[in-house]
């Protein structure tokens, strides 16, 4: 419920939000990223885009 919050507030332009949702989602999704795209470049994209459709769509899920 927290990270939906959090989104919601990204969506309402709240930088703070951002920087937030960010942290909350950089666990274990470099190190995955990384080992899926085998390029520290394309895994950075893959964290951007990840980070860009969680704001755009948020998840039930965490």
């Amino acid at each position: 419920m927290e990270r939906t919050a959090v989104v919601i507030r990204c969506q309402n332009h709240d930088p703070q939000a951002f920087e937030e949702l960010y942290k909350l989602n950089c666990g274990q999704a470099p190190k995955t990223a990384y080992l899926i795209a085998g390029e520290k470049g394309i895994a950075e994209d893959i964290l951007k885009d990840l980070h860009i459709r969680n704001v755009a769509s948020p998840s039930p899920f965490p």
